[in-house]
């Protein structure tokens, strides 16, 4: 009986989330992100990214291949796949 109340209680909590709670890449393209764990050049980091007023993390690459640090403002290009963006920095900056 507990088990029972207890599934019941979780699946009456999923119901409960907040628009943003839930997103989906495919909606992210085009928007401005600020990467927060560096993406070194092959390789992936982390952007932040606000999606219907909540900020997400997602992972990503340099749509270009280059290293892009971290804090730098970036735009999302494109969807790599299920989990990654692409993205470009909005700016070029000289180390």
């Amino acid at each position: 009986v507990t088990m029972v109340l207890t599934a019941f209680g979780f699946y009456g909590m999923k119901r409960v989330t907040s628009p943003g709670a839930r997103f989906a890449l495919a909606d992210l393209p085009g928007k401005t992100a600020r990467v927060y764990q560096r993406i070194p050049t092959g390789g992936t980091g982390v952007v932040q990214v606000t999606v219907h007023g909540m900020l997400r993390e997602v992972q990503a690459i340099s749509a270009d291949g280059k290293e892009i640090g971290s804090s730098t403002e970036v735009k999302i290009d494109r969807v790599v796949d299920d989990a990654v963006v692409a993205v470009r920095p909005l700016s070029v900056t000289r180390s």
